[in-house]
């Protein structure tokens, strides 16, 4: 008789090695779609981010409806984005919309993620030394909507 293993043991031991591995696929399953559930919260982020730092960067009389209104955003939602409330918390005077789409590409793969910013304005908020703008991002992660928002100041430079 030689040494080594024979057939079925090595049947047995591969059953064995692969029923091991299969259990793990579920943890692959929801690693991906954390990784995806991170990744378009960092995008919501980094667009918050973006858009706070431009209103900041706005003098107080060019914050009005009409000057927003030349530079994107909208009194309507954006067709084909996420449709999301249309109220803005108490004590602002208007809301406009904008909507924003990012393509992301992963190796061969490429994602097109959609998101919905609102923002709202109160005119009067010290009026006429300082305004302020609540901003919020919207995505949509897996079924569930998701949303950041941040409250800026515009005070005279």
């Amino acid at each position: 008789m030689r040494g080594g293993f024979s057939l079925i043991e090595v049947l047995v031991a591969a059953i064995i090695l692969m029923i091991m591995l299969l259990g793990l696929l579920p943890l692959y399953v929801v690693n991906i779609r954390l990784n995806e559930s991170v990744q378009k919260k960092q995008i919501g982020e980094k667009i918050l981010e973006d858009k706070a730092s431009q209103i900041r960067g706005f003098k107080v009389e060019n914050l009005t409806k009409s000057f927003l209104e030349s530079i994107g955003y909208t009194e309507t939602q954006p067709s084909g984005y996420l449709h999301v409330s249309e109220n803005c918390p108490l004590g602002y005077d208007y809301r406009l919309f904008q909507g924003y789409e990012v393509t992301k590409t992963f190796g061969n793969m490429v994602r097109k993620y959609k998101y919905t910013l609102k923002l709202c304005v109160d005119d009067d908020y010290l009026k006429p030394y300082l305004k302020r703008a609540y901003l919020v991002v919207y995505w949509l992660d897996g079924k569930r909507k998701k949303h950041l928002s941040v409250e800026v100041f515009v005070g005279e430079k």
